[in-house]
């Protein structure tokens, strides 16, 4: 991708062919600069016109005489050479962790060894390719660790969040696409926000609507969907996989000024609440207290600040540190704090929630009953089942809508009434504690045998496992249910008794305490099936707080290295 910015007093005008004018004001849909997309290039660019009149670098937008050119995305390399392969092959059989980083000057992977590998620190290409053995290379982009017999791959990502604190819902279904029969286009769900938004570091307004596309529904720590939260991205109107502007949440938010330095106007707090025993989440709130003063400052670095914030119980964000700390005049030290998290965003912004439904979905208004009917067909019940079992290699979908409808609707319009109108919903499954559930949902059964019985671990194990096939039988449970871990405990030592002295269930998510998957719940088109197998579960002599994670702390999640928050109070349909 290519910037280019307008020259000193000009801009460009979008509805003219991006023609160059005065800038005067506040103009509406201009801009200061224009990203495109390079579609070829011939002889290396080296001959400035073709035989034809064209040049021999073509872009995707007419970009007018004396526009400067600012900035350039170079493609990364998606394969890996022959040598960097071998090395690969040898690291991964001798079961060795490792990193991979890309070298943008020479535009290749390289590869980070254990012993320079930096796993704790954030990204940082100041120790990029440094090879002294003390572990100081942060620059990977893609982690390889392993415990000697399965490996766990993390990536480096910036995760985008948008949050309506209290109007609006947002419902998205990333598996379902709509597609619009008049343009041949997928129907994408997105997030505007509207031109009538101040600039971030003035009170003039955004010269045009930003858009973003929808990319994820945003789950909780928990398991469940958050509908005051959703996963956002940049706008790829063209659908090339290469975004229509890097640059439209910095027009948002500014984290920056123009000079470089950081915005510390410009930050989201999200306090700590405890939603279940064991368990919290963290939600949006102003970032002014009840005496009217900042909840949490954010500085450049705790060490320089003045006098005047050595207050007890005072939170300040150290940006370099990336930490919150909380003053403690009884100790006379900051404290490292888990009560607020703090994030680059805005809030209060305006803006339009657009979601595209299906036809099949869309309410008839000549109806007057509507009737939702969730169905779990045979054979997905069957294919899923295989999958857990490894038969299927691939996770199998449910059915469409378009496909229950096919089924089921030649015989149900025979019997409903005129006025119903029968919505079709394909009911997936939950899979819980396994390898093959959602992170936040995968856990280890720590059992304790009975001394006074004589058992082998090897039994007690497929004893405990058969009661827990037998617990989620399909007949047990129905859609939408919730899952209670003391009923199941129940079932066990009723089914194993007098076998079995203790059952516990520890999550195996790093970020997630004793405690927190007491209790589950399933959305109303999904259901719950057991994914834990003898791996999953553990005899042990006694329980200790390490075995429990009891002193498990609230972090965000390894692959995720930055997370932007927009949120917004006010909104438009």
């Amino acid at each position: 991708m290519l910037k280019f910015v307008a020259p000193t007093g000009k801009v460009f005008n979008k509805t003219r062919n991006n023609r160059l004018e005065n800038e005067s004001g506040n103009l509406k849909n201009t801009t200061k600069y224009i990203w495109v997309k390079l579609i070829s290039i011939t002889n290396n660019g080296l001959v400035p016109t073709l035989e034809d009149g064209s040049g021999s670098i073509s872009i995707n937008e007419k970009i007018p005489t004396d526009s400067i050119l600012e900035e350039i995305i170079p493609v990364w390399r998606t394969s890996l050479d022959n040598n960097t392969i071998i090395t690969l092959n040898e690291l991964i059989f001798s079961n060795k962790p490792f990193g991979l980083r890309y070298d943008v000057e020479l535009k290749i992977w390289q590869i980070i060894f254990e012993v320079n590998l930096n796993l704790k620190d954030p990204f940082s290409e100041s120790r990029a390719g440094d090879i002294s053995n003390q572990k100081l290379d942060s620059s990977w982009v893609l982690a390889f660790t392993t415990d000697t017999e399965f490996y766990t791959v993390r990536s480096r990502n910036t995760r985008y969040i948008f949050e309506s604190d209290k109007k609006i819902r947002f419902y998205f279904d990333k598996t379902n696409k709509v597609y619009d029969t008049k343009t041949n286009k997928i129907i994408k769900d997105r997030i505007s926000i509207l031109d009538i938004n101040s600039k971030p570091n003035n009170n003039g307004s955004l010269n045009y609507d930003i858009d973003w596309e929808i990319s994820n529904e945003f789950i909780g720590s928990d398991g469940y969907v958050d509908t005051k939260k959703i996963e956002i991205t940049f706008k790829d109107s063209n659908d090339d996989v290469i975004v229509d502007d890097p640059d439209i949440f910095n027009l948002i938010v500014s984290p920056t000024y123009e000079s470089g330095a950081i915005n510390f106007n410009n930050f989201v707090i999200l306090q700590k609440f405890e939603t279940r025993t064991g368990q919290y989440e963290y939600f949006y709130t102003e970032n002014t207290g009840s005496d009217g003063n900042e909840i949490v400052t954010v500085v450049q670095n705790l060490k320089n600040v003045s006098q005047s914030y050595y207050v007890d119980g005072k939170y300040v964000y150290d940006y370099d540190l990336s930490t919150l700390f909380r003053y403690n005049i009884l100790t006379t030290k900051w404290e490292v704090s888990l009560d607020y998290k703090v994030f680059q965003g805005r809030s209060n912004l305006k803006f339009q929630y657009i979601h595209s439904a299906d036809y099949e979905a869309r309410i008839d208004p000549g109806q007057t009953n509507l009737m939702d009917l969730y169905v779990l067909t045979r054979q997905y019940d069957l294919n899923f089942r295989l999958w857990l079992l490894g038969s299927i290699t691939e996770e199998p979908l449910p059915p469409s809508t378009d496909e229950l409808s096919f089924i089921l609707s030649q015989d149900l319009n025979q019997i409903k009434a005129i006025s119903d109108e029968i919505i079709y919903h394909p009911v997936k499954y939950k899979v819980l504690f396994g390898a093959k559930a959602i992170p936040s949902l995968r856990a280890s059964f720590k059992i304790i045998k009975n001394p006074e019985q004589i058992i082998s671990d090897n039994d007690i194990k497929s004893r405990v496992l058969t009661a827990m096939n037998e617990f989620f039988s399909l007949d047990n449970w129905d859609f939408g249910d919730s899952f209670y871990f003391s009923e199941l405990v129940a079932y066990i030592m009723n089914r194993t008794a007098p076998l079995l002295a203790n059952i516990l269930i520890v999550p195996r998510m790093e970020n997630l305490s004793f405690g927190s998957l007491f209790e589950i719940k399933a959305e109303t088109d999904q259901i719950f099936i057991n994914g834990a197998t003898s791996e999953d579960l553990e005899v042990v002599e006694s329980i200790t707080s390490s075995i429990l994670n009891a002193d498990g702390s609230i972090e965000l999640s390894t692959n995720i290295v930055a997370q932007q928050y927009i949120v917004s109070k006010t909104g438009f349909n």
